[in-house]
């Protein structure tokens, strides 16, 4: 994974990672996550599947992640419009973060969530 491109905002920022052959975008959120930070990380999505050559998945690591903004769920149905994104996958190592994605899933249902960082690091690999 080599760093693509880091989004600020007043209170936090994701790093933005892809794998070589551009078929993984990995974020790592750290921080506050508010609409201004989500919608710039869309924007960088948006980029990233106008360039992709082919399929691509989407793994955002909530692990750094503080603090959010109960708004940001119905932002992140942006996610839909990106014809090239095979896959949402959320790495939460966190039940309460979990317990928000199962509650807000009905808006923005992840195709994948993980618990374990091993797996998330074979992913990451592949």
């Amino acid at each position: 994974m080599h760093k693509l491109t880091s989004i600020e905002s007043r209170f936090g920022y994701i790093e933005v990672y892809t794998n070589e052959d551009r078929s993984t975008l990995y974020a790592i959120p750290h921080g506050y996550v508010g609409p201004a930070l989500v919608k710039k990380d869309l924007k960088v999505l948006e980029q990233f599947d106008a360039q992709a050559r082919g399929k691509w998945k989407y793994i955002l690591d909530t692990s750094k992640v503080k603090v959010v903004n109960p708004i940001n769920p119905f932002l992140l149905e942006g996610l839909t419009q990106f014809s090239k994104m095979e896959a949402y996958i959320v790495y939460a190592p966190s039940p309460i973060v979990r317990l928000m994605l199962r509650l807000t899933a009905w808006i923005n249902k992840p195709d994948r969530v993980i618990r374990e960082e091993s797996v998330l690091q074979k992913m990451l690999a592949d």
